[in-house]
């Protein structure tokens, strides 16, 4: 039960132990804070998801009174209202900050179902929080999403291991990772690749970056034809929420010859299904991504932008490669030693609890999320040549 009185800290491990289908029943639906959403949307359904967590028990149930968390978002130039806000010596988080979470009777009754274990976070090996700011299924890379990055100063000394898409995650979740082994691999026919009528395909919904990806796609079409699927674009495949279907993919590899796999954040070891996905197909990827030079794929694979300072140049190799078809099917060489496969992060969670690993704590945690002014994670405005350019 949360009271004006519960700290931050007992708060988010109340959080931890709600049950996961409920979790997952309302997780996609919070992108960001609002308050009229959650009281009148986000709530109610977060109570009819835990009624139908409670109804997969065995046993027979008894009523007991539920608790409703209000979500009061506190500015410091904000006035307080003294009659709905808890003073703030009372909080268990610095005003202006984090939320407070504040209790209120709710008459609402939710069944609980007899012998309802009591919770001990000492019987669990591991507690997992999970929440749209660490989203697993998302992926998301912090630089796109500052409206509702937490105060991670609040987190420091308190987590112990990571689960990321970074290569420097104690449990590393991405898209894909890249194996090697040696095998007898065929290359693509010549006929199957100039069979292709088009040239470059875009799937994108979110059309303002803080990679400027837009604004160089834009100057691209000043050479070469592009053709953009999605919220950005006139062209629409099927999707199944965020991610487009099998049947996008499949028309890109018998249409077109380079996929553009333009990230919408510039961050470290950041690179999403835009660039593992199209690696399976017989398509050419176009990679703009990373903090760095670095791309976390196969040797000759790809194309990165960064190796062209005007977009020209780098057009101007695409128009190359699309009438030199030998010079083309070198880009698929590298699956004769390489191959992209993906691995549940749930499983090398379970490795790493049954192997011996050194106590830990992530000391500063706001550090390693962001990054330092020297070496930050994420770029927001230095950008590689090409794109600097094209923002002249």
């Amino acid at each position: 039960m949360v009271t004006p009185n519960t700290s931050f800290a007992q708060v988010a491990t109340a959080l931890a132990r709600i049950p996961i289908q409920a979790v997952q029943a309302i997780g996609p639906e919070i992108k960001s804070i609002n308050v009229k959403k959650l009281k009148k949307e986000l709530l109610p359904r977060l109570v009819d998801a835990l009624k139908a967590v409670f109804a997969l028990r065995k046993d027979s149930t008894e009523e007991v009174t539920s608790t409703k968390l209000t979500l009061d978002i506190n500015r410091e130039n904000k006035k307080r209202k003294d009659d709905q806000r808890t003073p703030p010596e009372e909080k268990g988080c610095i005003e202006g900050s984090q939320p407070s979470f504040s209790q209120q009777k709710d008459t609402n009754m939710v069944k609980k179902p007899r012998g309802w274990p009591k919770v001990n976070i000492d019987e669990f090996d591991a507690i997992v929080f999970h929440g749209s700011i660490y989203d697993t299924h998302i992926h998301e890379a912090p630089a796109n999403k500052f409206s509702y990055n937490p105060n991670y100063t609040f987190f420091s000394s308190f987590y112990n291991w990571t689960i990321t898409y970074r290569l420097d995650s104690d449990i590393i979740l991405r898209y894909g990772h890249v194996g090697y082994k040696k095998r007898n691999y065929q290359l693509p026919s010549v006929e199957s690749i100039e069979k292709k009528t088009k040239l470059a395909a875009w799937f994108v919904s979110h059309c303002n970056t803080s990679s400027k990806r837009e604004d160089l796609v834009k100057e691209m079409q000043k050479y070469i034809p592009v053709d953009i699927y999605g919220s950005c674009g006139n062209l629409s495949c099927p999707r199944i929420g965020y991610m487009s279907t099998r049947q996008c993919y499949t028309m890109v590899q018998h249409k077109y010859k380079f996929y553009l796999s333009f990230e919408n954040s510039l961050c470290k070891d950041y690179f999403t299904e835009k660039l593992y996905f199209i690696l399976n197909l017989n398509v050419i990827p176009v990679v703009y991504g990373g903090n760095d030079d670095t791309v976390l794929a196969p040797p000759k694979s790809f194309i990165n932008i960064r190796d062209f300072k005007t977009v020209q140049e780098l057009t101007d190799y695409l128009k190359f490669l699309d009438t030199n078809t030998t010079e083309y099917l070198k880009y698929f060489e590298w699956r004769k030693r390489y191959f992209i496969y993906n691995s549940p992060s749930i499983c090398d969670l379970c490795n790493k609890l049954n192997e011996f690993s050194p106590s830990k704590t992530y000391d500063k945690f706001d550090s390693w999320q962001w990054g330092t002014k020297k070496h930050p994670n994420c770029i927001i405005d230095d950008f590689p040549p090409i794109v600097k350019n094209v923002l002249k």
